[in-house]
């Protein structure tokens, strides 16, 4: 598990961080539980997105299908029900 490996991080460092460690750890065989609040960067080398707001669970699935969602941001800042596709 890391929590937000990144923090505090250049963004180039933190590209590198996640790039380098996090894809070196799972190609070796671990699995990884990255906390992240750079959701691009995360993006980048997650295979699969679980999205918790107020410790309710509003998006779990491939990290592909939460990318394509129309709008990112109303599964984080909606109030209301999570959009189509989010769970």
């Amino acid at each position: 598990m890391l929590d937000e490996p990144t923090a505090n991080l250049a963004p180039a460092v933190a590209r590198r961080v996640l790039t380098e460690v996090i894809t070196g750890l799972a190609q070796g065989g671990a699995a990884v539980l990255l906390i992240e609040q750079r959701i691009a960067l995360a993006l980048d080398v997650a295979s699969w997105v679980y999205v918790l707001v107020d410790g309710t669970p509003r998006f779990a699935g491939p990290a592909a299908e939460f990318r394509a969602l129309p709008d990112m941001g109303a599964v984080f800042f909606a109030h209301s029900t999570p959009p189509e596709g989010a769970t």
